[in-house]
């Protein structure tokens, strides 16, 4: 039986911002009646403006994902030719995932039968048990935070695969890491440029949430894993420079999403700013992968908590706000009371509710695959 790896406290606080992202963009629905226009000087604060933070925690998640997957199939990559190796990385990933998946996809579809009573397609349906729903073009009609999970699954089905093929091929480890990093990441930025040349298509449709266009922003993380285990040293020395060189892309990227569409191509909005925020986020890494503490134990734990949650509040969150939204608390653009009333219940209900996933389902179900994943042996 393997011990669970040990956390690091600058990626749980990595995460943590991701899914607190997630949460404030959708939770300001109940905010948004009650905060006029700011005027700052010459400038006007508008609350939408952290309307975009939720496209910022989700390619955060992306990045994450891609640096840790990156890390664990670095380190077994030599035995990862082997055919039992695959399967139990693939085992342990799904006995992981997969899961609260189902879980929260079956709640949802028994929300829509006799909740919120609606006509099921049930042809669509079938199509999110083998995560296909936006594999090549957007069909998601329900469960809508599935697409990025859909994402995150087939990136641990077909990088892993690809790697197996090219070492069986006798490639040398470096070439399979880097090379299969980079057929991925150039295919799926190929394929936003190509989503870039219809005008009829917004960013935040097709090139964001179709599987295939969104390889790029966990290859980022690939290759910020491989930096990290191969020149370790050097990832420590330059964690701050490079950490402010992320945050003052990750700034101008997002002061790029209002802008007038003639104020920029296509080009840049459809795609490259994608490959911008991704890189952005690679750059907190090694920041995060050597901060070991924020000083304080209780700060420590409740950070390694909502790490721990961060998937059950993810896929929960938005059952919650449609609940509050349309019958707990219908009214709350009443008044600023009621709607700021509002968001702290979505907050906190979403953060009380995933404790209990975790502690009661998510977690044991993990446990179980150190009994039944495959064994590498």
């Amino acid at each position: 039986m393997s011990s669970p790896s040990p956390r690091i406290i600058g990626l749980d606080l990595l995460r943590c911002g991701a899914i607190f992202g997630v949460l404030v963009a959708h939770g300001l629905i109940f905010l948004y009646p009650h905060v006029p226009p700011i005027p700052i000087g010459n400038w006007t604060f508008l609350l939408g403006y952290l309307g975009h933070l939720g496209y910022y925690g989700v390619e955060l998640f992306f990045v994450l994902s891609g640096f840790l997957i990156g890390r664990i199939l670095w380190r077994t990559s030599e035995r990862l030719a082997q055919p039992t190796e695959l399967l139990r990385f693939w085992s342990r990933r799904w006995f992981r995932t997969l899961p609260a998946y189902l879980l929260f996809l079956l709640i949802n579809l028994a929300v829509i039968l006799w909740v919120f009573p609606q006509t099921v397609p049930w042809d669509q349906f079938w199509g999110y048990l083998v995560f296909i729903q936006n594999f090549a073009s957007y069909g998601v009609f329900f469960f809508p935070e599935s697409w990025s999970l859909a994402v995150e699954e087939w990136f641990y089905l077909l990088f892993p695969a690809a790697m197996w093929l090219l070492l069986k091929a006798k490639l040398p480890r470096d070439v399979v890491f880097l090379g299969a990093g980079a057929i991925f990441y150039i295919f799926s930025t190929w394929v936003r440029w190509r989503f870039s040349s219809d005008p009829a298509i917004s960013w935040t449709v097709e090139p964001r949430v179709v599987t295939i266009a969104r390889f790029d922003a966990m290859m980022v993380g690939i290759f910020a894993a491989w930096i990290s285990l191969r020149h370790p040293e050097l990832f420590r020395q330059v964690r701050w420079p490079v950490a402010i060189v992320g945050l003052i892309g990750l700034l101008y990227a997002y002061t790029t999403l209002f802008a007038p569409d003639e104020a920029q191509t296509r080009l840049f909005s459809e795609t490259l700013r994608f490959n911008l925020v991704s890189f952005g986020f690679a750059c907190l890494l090694p920041l995060g992968l050597h901060a070991k503490s924020t000083g304080s134990e209780a700060l420590d734990a409740g950070i390694r908590a909502l790490a721990c949650w961060s998937y059950s509040m993810y896929l929960s969150h938005m059952l919650v706000l449609r609940f509050l939204m349309e019958r707990w608390m219908p009214d709350f653009n009443a008044n600023p009371v009621a709607g700021s009333v509002a968001f702290l219940l979505f907050i906190v209900i979403t953060i009380g509710l995933s404790a209990l996933v975790y502690r009661g389902f998510e977690k044991p179900c993990t446990a179980l695959r150190d009994r039944f994943a495959f064994s590498s042996d």
